[in-house]
């Protein structure tokens, strides 16, 4: 399935070989680098504590990817990652527990799951591309070092616990598009201390609704 050298592995480029899964790198060992080839379009972990890159050592994505499907990184020993501009998804999860200290959202992304970065301890900024249209819940809860969030111009809703927890939060605007802020989203966010809520929301919920 792999090409080999060494600790060294390649997936095919072949046309047919468009995923790469927690299944199928599981059992190839803790000290493995895992390049991507141009054909695969997605990349997916399987659940909490079992994320895919989890059990590298690294991994190359590939220009061409689509997909950085739920739970590909979570629980990583990543202190850097590159995301190509090819990819519009990334799933809930996906950065879960992870080290990185920055990490570019290349526009084009159209989404970005539920709990993608939650408690991404070391995170301190994060840029929102104008092409997302969708975060999910507790996107970026507990990440307790981030300071600074520029939040995409075409988002209608921050959800419910989108930065709750995020202590050291001083500096994000809410751009005009958003009409709809979820419960707790700004929970515990302790160092903001001036939030300019637009004419443009409509509906603030509380924890719950």
């Amino acid at each position: 399935m792999f090409i080999v050298c060494g600790n060294n592995f390649t997936t095919p480029n072949d046309p047919n070989f468009t995923e790469v899964n927690y299944d199928m790198v599981w059992n190839m060992g803790h000290d493995i680098n895992l390049t991507l080839s141009p054909s695969v379009k997605r990349v997916i972990g399987k659940g909490l504590n079992q994320g895919l890159v989890q059990l590298l050592k690294s991994i190359t994505l590939n220009e061409g990817l689509e997909e950085i499907g739920d739970y590909t990184f979570n629980s990583s020993n990543c202190t850097s990652v590159i995301i190509p501009s090819t990819v519009t998804e990334i799933g809930r999860d996906a950065f879960t527990y992870c080290d990185f200290t920055s990490i570019i959202i290349p526009d084009g992304v159209i989404s970005i799951g539920s709990d993608a970065f939650y408690q991404c301890r070391e995170l301190t900024s994060i840029t929102i591309p104008n092409s997302v249209t969708n975060i999910g819940t507790g996107v970026f809860s507990n990440c307790s070092s981030l300071t600074n969030v520029s939040l995409s111009s075409n988002i209608d809703t921050i959800p419910q616990y989108a930065f709750a927890d995020c202590s050291k939060l001083t500096n994000i605007t809410i751009p005009n598009s958003v009409n709809t802020i979820g419960g707790s989203a700004f929970k515990n966010c302790t160092s903001l201390t001036n939030l300019v809520i637009p004419a443009s929301v409509s509906n603030i919920s509380y924890d719950g609704g």
